[in-house]
């Protein structure tokens, strides 16, 4: 149901649970002792074998970006598959189809709704290969007794939500913008609204990141 949307849902009761899954994705130690210095291992099975910045398709940084997250947020490593499940989450998935007016899907005949229905199966899937139910069961003991939740599986969709759709979504759409100033071009800006420089933005880039 819409309670699941953690991020559009109001109350104390989605307060306590959005400020105990924030706490647990996003804590600075745990990012800095560990799962920082492992991201680039993470993600290496998920590079092309020749890359570089003029080849670099945006499914593949979108997939990278999955991967990069999930390993931040949750310390798990997707597979190839699970990488491109996730990063449907973004822009180029089904990211405005979870924002639509209801008005919208009964139009559509709810097949939107479908699709959206079944990416978050899947992703729960996925999150419990990864034995993440036992994550959302700590999070659920450390909360106050009357905002737990009695199905781990909502508590779990929220944490998917709030990773993928909020974390996923908006950083596939940086990078590629990253990726695309690189090699000249623009996203959301007219080219003609930047100025530039002559040399090599790749080499810059490299030069001073």
């Amino acid at each position: 149901g819409s309670d699941s949307f953690i991020l559009f849902s109001d109350g104390p009761v989605w307060e306590a649970i959005r400020n105990a899954i924030i706490r647990h994705m996003t804590s600075p130690e745990v990012w800095r002792q560990s799962r920082l210095s492992q991201l680039a291992a993470v993600l290496e099975p998920l590079k092309p074998s020749m890359m570089s910045a003029a080849s670099i398709e945006k499914s593949t940084t979108d997939s990278m970006v999955a991967a990069a997250i999930w390993f931040l947020c949750f310390g798990v490593r997707l597979k190839p598959e699970q990488a491109t499940t996730i990063a449907a989450w973004g822009a180029s998935g089904l990211a405005g189809y979870f924002v639509f007016p209801r008005f919208i899907h009964r139009v559509a005949f709810n097949l939107l709704a479908k699709k959206v229905k079944k990416l978050r199966l899947d992703s729960l899937a996925i999150f419990k290969s990864h034995g993440l139910h036992a994550l959302a069961d700590t999070i659920n003991s450390e909360l106050q007794p009357q905002y737990r939740v009695n199905e781990l599986c909502v508590l779990a969709d929220a944490m998917i939500f709030a990773a993928s759709f909020a974390g996923v979504g908006g950083t596939q759409h940086a990078t590629w913008a990253v990726t695309q100033f690189l090699k000249g071009k623009t996203v959301d800006v007219k080219r003609d609204a930047v100025n530039f420089p002559q040399d090599s933005l790749p080499a810059l880039y490299r030069k001073d990141p």
